[in-house]
């Protein structure tokens, strides 16, 4: 019979830690369903508000910027607040501000668009609450020689649950709209808190977090900055503009849905699997042919202009980005090794929030102005390129 210990077992998580890994995995299971419904869903939602394409990509800029404009004034409050409640409260102050935001998501439309001001703002105070806990906790419990393969197994077991979600949040856009979706969302939130209620430790006391610690560790590792920055870079166009052109191509919210869940098979399987080569040898040519593929295969996408060439091409980027990224994925974290856990959440949220919100405008930018999908491979073959020179400087592991 399989249990939550067995499944953790090929992990290879040692006994003394599981408990608080446990308590992670298992929410993270369910706040990535929940996660994998909005996240494309809730880009295309704010996107459809607009009366026109211009308008809806500054739509997308002004909230998610706003967002995590929120999230830099909130993350040292955030964080201190943790040395007092501990990770898992703090977790379900994320969760609890994340479901508000889909709260007020529910009530909003194109008439009626002050709910957006709550939700961003909420939503920043979410993304903080939750991710900076959560990089701490998980530093705090994983094995530090399979560091690269723990985090690699909880991606793949997250994004596993997103292979439903995404299709199930198309059919229940399709047929009840996007109100219910976000309604459904919060609901399937709420189930995630019990795990970490269940968790027994993690009184997390902090003495010497502070603003001068999270800037230094920033500082003092410029390598893991830079390559982190320049990534995140390329998510902000991943994340935020990618769905609206496969949406546009695609015209169904379900087959939209459909394609998101296919996409996430290959790509939660990727993850793990390459999390475990950068364990076990520093193998810079995976690294530096991946991220040739990871640019051919995002040409590919811009030139699809059919539903089964952009779905194809989706996947393809979506198989071989894993095999990029999660070398920059293991080595932040082995610097957060070095560093207090608490400092290194909350530093990683520091740098993601520019990489994000520079990709983010750079990207509405060029679409705003030249309304040509085609040129977004500028800034994606810019920041893969910085990323990948920075890590292929000298062997380090």
């Amino acid at each position: 019979m399989y249990t939550f210990e067995r499944v953790l077992n090929i992990a290879r998580i040692p006994t003394r830690k599981t408990e608080g890994l446990l308590s992670l995995t298992v929410n993270y299971l369910l706040f990535q369903f929940a996660f994998g419904m909005v996240s494309m869903f809730g880009v295309v939602f704010i996107y459809q508000l607009a009366e026109n394409f211009l308008l809806g990509i500054f739509y997308i800029l002004l909230f998610f910027t706003l967002q995590r404009v929120v999230v830099m004034f909130v993350i040292f409050p955030v964080g201190s607040l943790v040395s007092k409640i501990g990770y898992r409260w703090m977790m379900i102050i994320g969760l609890i501000f994340l479901a508000v935001k889909l709260y007020f998501l529910s009530i909003t439309d194109s008439l009626s668009l002050w709910p957006l001001v709550p939700a961003l703002v909420f939503g920043g105070v979410a993304i903080t609450a939750y991710y900076l806990a959560f990089h701490a906790l998980f530093l705090d419990d994983n094995q530090d020689t399979k560091i690269g393969e723990q985090m690699g197994f909880l991606t793949m077991i997250g994004r596993a649950t997103m292979i439903f979600s995404p299709l199930f949040a198309g059919l229940i856009v399709d047929n009840y709209g996007f109100s219910v979706m976000f309604l459904v969302a919060t609901a399937i939130l709420v189930f995630s808190f019990i795990p970490l209620l269940m968790m027994k430790h993690h009184k997390r006391h902090v003495g010497n977090y502070s603003f001068d610690r999270v800037v230094k560790t920033v500082s003092d590792n410029p390598r893991f900055s830079w390559s982190l920055y320049w990534w995140t870079f390329t998510e902000g166009i991943q994340t935020f503009l990618w769905p609206v052109l496969l949406l546009s191509v695609l015209g169904n919210y379900t087959f939209f849905g459909f394609v998101g869940s296919i996409v996430m098979v290959a790509n939660s399987v990727s993850v793990y699997h390459f999390g475990k080569i950068y364990d076990k040898k520093n193998d810079q040519k995976v690294f530096l042919y991946s991220g040739v593929l990871v640019v051919v295969t995002w040409f590919a996408r811009f030139m699809s202009i059919t539903p089964v060439g952009i779905s194809i091409s989706d996947a393809m980027n979506r198989v071989v980005s894993p095999a990029w990224w999660m070398k920059i994925r293991r080595y932040e974290l082995v610097v957060g090794e070095r560093v207090d856990s608490l400092v290194f959440g909350a530093a990683h949220e520091f740098v993601v929030t520019f990489g994000i919100v520079s990709g983010l405008i750079v990207g509405s930018l060029i679409l705003i102005f030249t309304q040509q999908w085609m040129l977004l491979i500028l800034p994606v073959f810019l920041g893969t390129t910085i990323a990948t020179v920075i890590l292929t400087k000298k062997n380090d592991k």
